[in-house]
């Protein structure tokens, strides 16, 4: 699970590339662990406490990961996808969908190519 945050300082907006904020601070987190570890659970338990809280969030997965249309737990919680990447798309192609977000949640990115992945 990859867990990016972009924290702005005032009201500046995203410039064209994805990732670069004018004058901003980012926080990137990373959750590895092995098979049936909670890792999925975690995406899903911190996409709810943000969005209880009224923040913005998005969900990316790729297309790869076919067991379910978004992000789904053992423990049967889940939640649809916001973009899933096929290995020939970007997150370019998302720009509009992600500017506003405060947070961008990325489930299963070992299945992401390196490229989409130097684009967070």
């Amino acid at each position: 699970m990859l867990c990016f945050r972009p924290v702005l300082s005032g009201n500046k907006a995203l410039s064209h590339k994805i990732g670069h904020v004018m004058n901003e601070q980012k926080t990137l987190e990373f959750y590895y662990g092995t098979v049936n570890s909670a890792k999925s659970m975690t995406l899903l338990a911190k996409h709810h406490a943000w969005n209880t809280t009224g923040k913005n969030v998005c969900i990316v997965k790729p297309a790869t990961d076919t067991r379910a249309n978004g992000v789904a737990s053992r423990i049967g919680i889940s939640e649809e996808a916001d973009i899933i990447l096929s290995s020939e798309s970007t997150l370019k192609h998302h720009v509009d969908l992600l500017k506003d977000k405060d947070l961008i949640l990325v489930d299963e990115v070992q299945f992401l190519t390196s490229e989409q992945i130097m684009e967070f």
